[in-house]
Formats: structure tokens, C-alpha cells, sequence
């Protein structure tokens, strides 16, 4: 199912409309919603503010949030201003800081190069850490965030000033100084979740291709793979395919295949080998 089937009669962009479901979160009142959906297409923060205004306005609710699912091969280190300009309506702290900040990434860091200062007072507060999440939730990727100052550039006067000042007060031993978490704003213990994910080997008519038939009951959340596990199930979509081939010292020629899979909670790494025959 599509965003638009569901969300029918409700005014929206045309790339979100074509976003596939994969499964809506609601507190048990009805009032606030986390609408989660795989794009093959990158939602711009406006497009995503349009339908989340207009669902909330005929819906009659209190919030909704849509929550954008990506396979890693599609992250773009630009498209990080988009989701800091999503961010910035949960998390007030964020301001102007990214005005004109430019984006690149090494390695698996996202660096982010501010031009109007806010540094030292982002890190403090955690700001990378939690953007890093957010990237990562959506992209199912393992990126780190540093933001790094402009060169010749100082932080404003108001800034180093709250920072001096906060330097000069005793900090509180009890409770310690906790980190911004960004939240979709729903309680996860009065929560209702709608999964709208099917497994093809559910349907009428299904085949085994190829092993031993999969049940639905054995099948795990690629993000819930913390440690090494045998005998494990996961089902998803495959966004890259690679083959090798390699000659063995025992002089075979072997062929090594590389499949990556994500089901939008993470990601793996699958890989066989196999005789060039």
C-alpha cells in the first residue's frame, strides 16, 4: 500500500504519495502519529511539512510525522541540510547555525562546516549525536556527525558569553545533565503500531525457489541483529549486487557474491562463494 491509498482525499506532493507503507505508530488516543514509509526518491523537508499539515488538518489530530525510509545507497551528504530543517521544528537550539553550511562526507563521517558559529554550543548539547541518529535511522547506514567552525569565523558575542557563564556555575550532582534526544513525541508504552509490511511467502500462490519454505514467526528485524547469531531469517530489499571472482591457492577459481539487504531498520552484508562453474 501507498501513502496516497491511505491517506486518501488528504492533499499531499506527488513523491510523497508514492512513498510504500511500512507501518503507522499511534498513541492509543488517535491524537498523535508516526507515519513510517520507504521512498524511492529523497522527500524534501517542504514536501513532508505539506502532508504533515494537511493530514493533521483533516485528520482533526494533534501531530503527525512522517517518517522517511531510505536504503543506504541513496544518502546524499546534501540531503543532510533537509533533515536538519526537519529537525529544527523539534530542537529550537538548532536556529540559524546551518544558514549556507556546506556538506561532504570522509569516510563514514558526515562533516558539516558552519558559517555563522553555534559550534561549541551545538556540541555541547549533543546536537551530533543526534543528528547522526536521525541519519542513520533513515538511511539504516553507521555515520558519525562532526561540525567543524568556519575558518576566521568566532562564535558571537551572546554565545560565548552563555557558554562562559555556564562555565562559572557548579554543576548540580543530582540529576546529571542529560543529552537533546529527538523524539517522534509518542510514548512507546501506549503506542498502537499498524505493520502494513507482507511477506511475499505469505501470498496465494507463493513459491520456494530455492532452500526450505520461510515462516512468517521466524523472520528477524535486521536492527535487532546486535551479536552474532546462527540459523537467522531476515527478509527485505536488496539495493546493491556485486560479483568477484577470485583464483584460490589451491588453484580453483571461485566466484564471491555480495548482496546488500535492508528492511529499513538496518542493513547487511550477504556473501556466498561459489565455483565459476
Amino acid at each position: 500500500m501507498i501513502v496516497k491509498e491511505l491517506f486518501d482525499g488528504i492533499d499531499m506532493p506527488n513523491p510523497v504519495g508514492k512513498g510504500e507503507m511500512l507501518k503507522l505508530v499511534s498513541d492509543k488516543a488517535g491524537k498523535k502519529v508516526s507515519v513510517f514509509a520507504k521512498f524511492n526518491c529523497l522527500i524534501s523537508c517542504e514536501n513532508a511539512r505539506t502532508f504533515e499539515d494537511n493530514a493533521v488538518r483533516a485528520l482533526g489530530i494533534d501531530d503527525l510525522t512522517l517518517e522517511c525510509r531510505y536504503t543506504p545507497d541513496m544518502f546524499e551528504p546534501k540531503y543532510v541540510s533537509e533533515i536538519v530543517q526537519r529537525l529544527k521544528r523539534r530542537l529550537p537550539l538548532i536556529n540559524g547555525h546551518f544558514d549556507g553550511a556546506l556538506y561532504w562526507t570522509e569516510e563514514n563521517t558526515v562533516v558539516i562546516r558552519i558559517k555563522h558559529g553555534g559550534v561549541q554550543l551545538l556540541s555541547k548539547e549533543n546536537f551530533e549525536g543526534v543528528l547522526a541518529d536521525e541519519i542513520n535511522r533513515q538511511f539504516s547506514s553507521k555515520y558519525t556527525v562532526k561540525l567543524v567552525r568556519e575558518e576566521g569565523h568566532e562564535d558571537s558575542d551572546e554565545e560565548r558569553m552563555r557558554l562562559a557563564y555556564e562555565q562559572t556555575m557548579t554543576a548540580p550532582e543530582e540529576p546529571p545533565e542529560q543529552p537533546v534526544v529527538y523524539s517522534t513525541g509518542i510514548s512507546d508504552e501506549n503506542t498502537v503500531t499498524v505493520d502494513f509490511r507482507e511477506l511475499p511467502i505469505e501470498s496465494d500462490g507463493a513459491q520456494v525457489i530455492k532452500g526450505k519454505f520461510i515462516h512468517a514467526d521466524k523472520v528477524k528485524s535486521i536492527g535487532e541483529l546486535t551479536e552474532p547469531m546462527r540459523d537467522i531469517t531476515i527478509f527485505g530489499d536488496v539495493f546493491d549486487y556485486a560479483e568477484k571472482e577470485i583464483h584460490s591457492k589451491k588453484g580453483e577459481d571461485k566466484r564471491i557474491i555480495t548482496v546488500s539487504i535492508t528492511d529499513y531498520s538496518g542493513s547487511v552484508n550477504i556473501k556466498a562463494f561459489q565455483d565459476q562453474s
